[in-house]
């Protein structure tokens, strides 16, 4: 049985623009052959908001951690900022990302009701 989720933006879309505006700032420092992974993302909804409202997101560098760089992303609508998030992204190898996808088995987790 599935629960009916409140009409408010997707988690899924906070974590996409999240990680997509941090990638963005990367990109002038990646070379061809070194692209940037996500590793970790942390996003606290602070305020809701109607599912058409435009939402602007920014990120800030705030440094590297280990090999990790790290950015805070704010998301915010005509009022109010409502979330804010913390995404670690890594610079890797294309070769080595291409090696490890190649290993990886499909699992099927769950199947959808016909």
């Amino acid at each position: 049985r599935m629960t009916r989720c409140p009409a408010l933006p997707a988690t899924a879309r906070a974590v996409a623009s999240t990680e997509s505006t941090a990638a963005r700032m990367l990109v002038p420092y990646l070379k061809p052959d070194r692209p940037s992974v996500s590793v970790t993302v942390n996003v606290t909804h602070l305020k809701p908001k109607p599912p058409a409202e435009a939402v602007e997101v920014s990120a800030t560098f705030l440094r590297i951690e280990y090999k990790l760089w790290t950015f805070g992303v704010v998301g915010q609508n005509a009022k109010r900022e409502v979330r804010r998030a913390r995404h670690q992204r890594d610079i890797v190898e294309q070769a080595r990302l291409d090696a490890a996808a190649a290993k990886r088995k499909t699992v099927k987790l769950c199947t959808s009701p016909t």
